[in-house]
Order: structure tokens, then sequence, then C-alpha cells
């Protein structure tokens, strides 16, 4: 699927797929060389579907494709990889703006997120720790249970692991390791600290109560 510039799509819970081969011809089965490519001036809006991109070793393709100028909006959605190409989930080129507000991204070979353009995350699942700059300000990737990261509002951050406390980041921290602050704290216990761990404030706010 390609959006032209100054094009307008919304894709409401569909399923798109295709297969790229060494020739660079795309065959429509289930799995795409990209399921969509942005062009500037374009914007797309996602709200559900299943979208999955395959291709042979070598070849870079990626799920959702924002170049220059588009701007894409994910509301919700499954994105698939497949990790058997040097691709990503989500590229946005240089100019690009990506807005995840949900969805599930599963297995890519290179990782859930790629690209000089922005790309802000404030939802989804991802089955990688993407970096905390991909995030909206405030929200971090937090581990669940299954193992995967929800996207989700934090108070601290190590390394790129959200931790919707600064209670359980100082808690999770090692010797030498920096806990940042990333958002604002209205802290309602004293904490005593046993260890080496450095805190970054980064100008947040703490108000005892």
């Amino acid at each position: 699927v390609k959006a032209n510039s100054l094009s307008t799509i919304t894709l409401n819970n569909c399923n798109v797929g295709g297969t790229k081969d060494a020739n660079g011809n795309i065959t429509a089965e289930t799995k795409s060389f990209m399921s969509f490519e942005g062009i500037e001036g374009s914007t797309l809006t996602i709200n559900g579907g299943s979208f999955t991109c395959n291709g042979l070793e070598g070849i870079t393709a990626h799920v959702v494709w924002a170049q220059d100028g588009s701007t894409t909006v994910i509301n919700d959605g499954t994105f698939d990889g497949k990790d058997n190409y040097n691709g990503f989930n989500v590229c946005a080129s240089e100019d690009a703006t990506v807005e995840i507000k949900g969805g599930e991204f599963l297995s890519a070979h290179s990782g859930s997120l790629y690209g000089d353009g922005t790309i802000l995350a404030s939802g989804g699942t991802f089955f990688d720790a993407i970096a905390v700059n991909r995030c909206a300000e405030g929200y971090a990737p937090v581990r669940n249970n299954e193992g995967t990261y929800n996207i989700a509002e934090a108070e601290a951050v190590i390394v790129n692991e959200g931790y919707t406390t600064l209670a359980a980041a100082i808690e999770a921290a090692t010797a030498g390791q920096t806990v940042r602050l990333i958002g604002s704290i209205i802290d309602t216990e004293i904490m005593t600290i046993y260890k080496a761990t450095q805190l970054d404030g980064k100008n947040k706010p703490v108000t005892p109560t």
C-alpha cells in the first residue's frame, strides 16, 4: 500500500501483506515487502488490522515506512516483521512523523523502530525495549509478565526500561546504575537507599506529601 503526496488514508481492521524477492518483485501473499509506504505530504491513520512483512536475506524491508514529510498515526493493529530480513516494524525517514498510540509490535530482524524522523510512542506493546527518546514525554517501555514491553506512564528509567514508580526503579537498580527521572513525582513514602546508585533528576520535581 502506497500513499502518494497529499493523500490521506485511514485503514480500519485491514490485513495487508506480500513478499519481495531478490529482483524487487512483490507477490501478494500473506506477507509483504512494505505493508505501507507513506510519501511526502501523505497522512496515514491505522486503526487496526494485521500488517506483516517478509523478504529474502539482504533485502531491507519495513512493515510501515513513513518517508520524508509524511505523517502516520498508529492507534491499533498487529505489526510483524517475521524476524527474517533486514528491517524494522516501523521506519521513519527524516522529517517524517509517526505517533504510536496502541498496537502490538512483534518480531523484526533489526528491532521495532528506526529512522531519523520523529517517532513518539504513548501506547502499544513491543517485543523489545524501545529507546526512551522514541516515547512521548513521561512514557517509557515497562516490562510485563510475558517478557514484552508496554508503553506506559513512568516515573523513572534505567537505561531503556521504565518503572511506574521511583521506588521500583531504585529497588531494581544494581550498584553503579543510574536511575533517570522522566516524570514529576509526588512521593508518599520515605525511601532509604543502601546501594551505590546515581539519581539523575533531569530537573523533574519531586514533591513530598
